[in-house]
Order: structure tokens, then C-alpha cells, then sequence
């Protein structure tokens, strides 16, 4: 897509030894990954646009919320971790704090804020809502068993993603921590709905290869995502990176920090959980890293960061 804003003169292009120094996976022998068939891409678009599917909580999310709301005083802080640590709870609970009924002249950009004008009550009767969709859906559950190790991916690498983002905007100036994790949270919601159109097409019956999947997904999810974005009304920060993290001619900028940083830190999630996905993310890196001034040390360090950040979560 064309994006709207003025870029500003780039930086110096550094030299191919720099930009070597600056790639940790330069020494990969990648997989070259599978071609999508095209014509499932346009049966998963159709699907989409014939029936949009609404993203759920994940289960374990769910549970603890559920279990959180049963508590006569439940802590707010801990809510507010859980809800940001989920792409269904934080898409609910902005969507209610940007209603008619609650909004307040300025449109609400991050959970934090979200929960400060819905309030505790309010808060908990929005995620509990949207908690309890996954839970109480067993057959919904079980339609999608065959897709559940890639759904199980989708939500581990947007925590996985969220950690480092956020972590790393604290260093980056004129980034907002709260804004970049929730950007973070939700840059891929296209690939789950993209697995839940792959399901309605098989009425929850077919498989496909796994390779398959992977590319017809890495295909539609950043239009799907986009859609859905528009769909649910998200913030505007958070829909600007879901549609553009993948852009190839990203501008450098300040209005394009945050999307750097979620796009650079997605690309290294992404290599370290897919190789295959190195493909197109050596092109993401480097954009990323020298539109946001690291050098060889930092990226580095910051590919440390997400290799600790993947084994802490996985426990």
C-alpha cells in the first residue's frame, strides 16, 4: 500500500562490510520457502470477505482472566497484563473505550489508557466477555484442532514480539512503550483469521501440508489483518503497522518509529521461529536497523534479546 506521510532524507547507506556485520544470519543456509497456490489465496480472500471471523482469546489467556474476574477485588495491574498480552482482549476492551457511549473526545491508542476510562468494572465485564467466546465454544475448539500448532504460533510470536518491541522502544526516541506493544500485539491478527478462513473453507474436515499453510497464510494475513483492523475500528497507530510491516519501501521518519521497531523485531521473532522467513526479513532487518541507527553491536544484542525472550516464554 502507499503510505501517506513525508519521509525524511535518508540516512547514509552503510557499506556492504557494515551491513554484513550487521545481519546475525548472514551465515544461515536458509529453506527457500514453499509457493502458495493461488488459487487457495483467493478462496481464503473469499472466505474472508464472505463470512469475516472475529479473533478469540487464547485459552490459557482466557482462563486466567476468567479465574482473575472471580476474585471479589481483583488487581487491576494484572489485568492489565493480561489483556495487553492478548490480541482478542486488547481489541475488545479498545473497542468498547472507543464506543459512542464511552468515548471522551480523544480516540484511545493503548490498553493502558483503555482501562483508565472504561474502569475495573467495566474492564473486567469486557474481557470476561470476550474470554469466555473461546471457552465456551468446544466445537469451535475442536474445528479447529488441525490448525492448532500454527494458532499456538500466531499468539507465541505476538507475546514474543510485544516483549522485545516494547523493551527496545524504551530506548528509541519518540516512540510511546504502550503504543509499540499493542502495535506489537496485533501486527499479525491477519494470520490467525487467515487459518480460521483455511478451516471454513474445509468445514474443519481437510489438512493441508504444513509448508502449505505457512505460505498461503505469509501470503493474505497482511491484507486480512488490514480488514480486520478497519473492521474492528483498532487505533490508528496499530492498524498503520499491521498493514505495513512488511512493506519493502518503508520511509524513515519519525511518524515511522514504531513501525520500524515492530517490523525489525517481528522480522528477528520471525527468523529465529521460521527460518525460511529470512527470505524476505533480510530485507526488513537491514530497512529497520539503519532507519533506527543500530549498528552491528546493537543488532546483535537485540537478536540476543529475542533468542532470551523466546526460551522465557516457552517455559
Amino acid at each position: 500500500m502507499a503510505l501517506s506521510a513525508t519521509a525524511t532524507a535518508p540516512r547514509t547507506a552503510p557499506t556492504p562490510a557494515t551491513r554484513a556485520a550487521q545481519r546475525p544470519f548472514d551465515a544461515l543456509q536458509a529453506p527457500a520457502p514453499a509457493v502458495a497456490d493461488p488459487e487457495l489465496v483467493d478462496q481464503v480472500k473469499m472466505a474472508f470477505e464472505n463470512d469475516p471471523p472475529v479473533p478469540t482469546a487464547s485459552q490459557a489467556a482466557s482462563l486466567q482472566v476468567i479465574t482473575l474476574l472471580a476474585q471479589p477485588q481483583f488487581p487491576m495491574q494484572r489485568l492489565t497484563q493480561l489483556v495487553q498480552q492478548d490480541p482478542a482482549l486488547s481489541a475488545g476492551v479498545l473497542r468498547s473505550a472507543n464506543t459512542a457511549a464511552h468515548r471522551g473526545g480523544e480516540v484511545v491508542e493503548t490498553v493502558r489508557d483503555a482501562l483508565v476510562r472504561l474502569g475495573a468494572q467495566e474492564t473486567g465485564r469486557v474481557a470476561g466477555i470476550v474470554a469466555a467466546r473461546t471457552l465456551f465454544q468446544p466445537n469451535l475448539q475442536a474445528h479447529l484442532a488441525w490448525v492448532k500448532p500454527q494458532l499456538e504460533a500466531c499468539y507465541f510470536d505476538a507475546v514474543v514480539t510485544a516483549k522485545v518491541a516494547a523493551e527496545k522502544s524504551l530506548d528509541v526516541r519518540g516512540t510511546n512503550t504502550d503504543r509499540v506493544f499493542l502495535g506489537a500485539v496485533l501486527h499479525d491478527i491477519g494470520r490467525p483469521v487467515a487459518l480460521r478462513c483455511l478451516v471454513a473453507l474445509t468445514q474443519g474436515r481437510g489438512s493441508l501440508p504444513a509448508a502449505q499453510i505457512e505460505a498461503v497464510v505469509d501470503a493474505v494475513h497482511v491484507e486480512l489483518g488490514g480488514l480486520t483492523h478497519d473492521r474492528l475500528e483498532l487505533p490508528r497507530s496499530a492498524a498503520m503497522i499491521a498493514k505495513n510491516h512488511h512493506e519493502l519501501e518503508l520511509p524513515e521518519g519519525p511518524t515511522f518509529t514504531e513501525l520500524h521497531v515492530v517490523r525489525l523485531v517481528s522480522a528477528l521473532v520471525r527468523w529465529r521461529r521460521c527460518p525460511s522467513s529470512i527470505v524476505q526479513g533480510r530485507a526488513e532487518i537491514d530497512s529497520s536497523a539503519h532507519a533506527l541507527g543500530l549498528d552491528g553491536h546493537a543488532l546483535r544484542a537485540l537478536d540476543t534479546r529475542v533468542k532470551e525472550v523466546i526460551i522465557e516464554t516457552a517455559k
